[in-house]
């Protein structure tokens, strides 16, 4: 209610702990998404997100996340046209076609999908380890096993071989791969395997894309 008494770099760090505070609830409750998408607007709509006009990339990421969570296709598509030039430059290019291929993805739109991600360079190993989780999703939907394979193969020796990857990135994405392969593998009247394997991904963190797994 009153931000605008602070100055910007302040209201955004007292933003910064709701958002972190409402982020970790979502684990344990989805009522919190409303709660991020809202935040974020405000932080939007008051300009206290940007620095020097600029938006970070990861908040570009976190808000359009968020929003293709809540269903807010047309909102998403808004900002991203909005908001993309207010992104960087040395990641624009980036973060415009990564985050496009996570609107098809939720669209399934697979091709679009693959497309983009094929555009996107892997400066940062940010963008490198996200493209490929994403690939490797599209693949599982599109039931391409040969392909889906390969790309298990390769992301695990990524993975382990890369030394920019953080212990806690590794583990988050290796349990992803882990699980992804498992499914691939199971039949679908296999009902007592499926209800296993459900329990371990519930039990097993960090998962990346738990709420994808225990959908799928």
């Amino acid at each position: 209610e009153h931000s605008h008494l602070f100055s910007a770099e302040e209201a955004m760090e007292m933003y910064g702990y709701a958002l972190n505070y409402c982020i970790r609830k979502i684990n344990s409750s989805t009522e919190y998404l409303a709660e991020v998408f809202e935040l974020y607007q405000a932080t939007l709509k008051k300009e206290v997100i940007l620095n020097d006009g600029h938006l970070n990339h990861q908040h570009f990421k976190n808000v359009i996340a968020i929003g293709l969570r809540l269903k807010q296709f047309d909102w998403v598509m808004y900002f991203i046209e909005a908001y993309q030039n207010k992104l960087p430059e040395n990641v624009r290019d980036n973060a415009y076609r990564y985050n496009m291929a996570q609107v098809y993805f939720s669209k399934k739109e697979w091709d679009k999908v693959i497309e983009l991600l094929q555009r996107v360079e892997y400066d940062l190993v940010f963008y490198k380890l996200d493209s490929k989780a994403l690939l490797l999703k599209t693949y599982y939907e599109q039931g391409e096993w040969m392909v889906l394979e390969s790309l298990i193969d390769s992301f695990q020796i990524l993975l382990r071989r890369n030394k920019e990857v953080s212990k806690q990135q590794r583990n988050t994405y290796l349990n992803l791969v882990k699980f992804v392969k498992r499914l691939s593998r199971l039949m679908p009247d296999d009902v007592e395997r499926i209800k296993a394997l459900k329990q371990k991904i519930e039990a097993t963190h960090p998962v990346g894309d738990k709420g994808w797994l225990l959908e799928k």
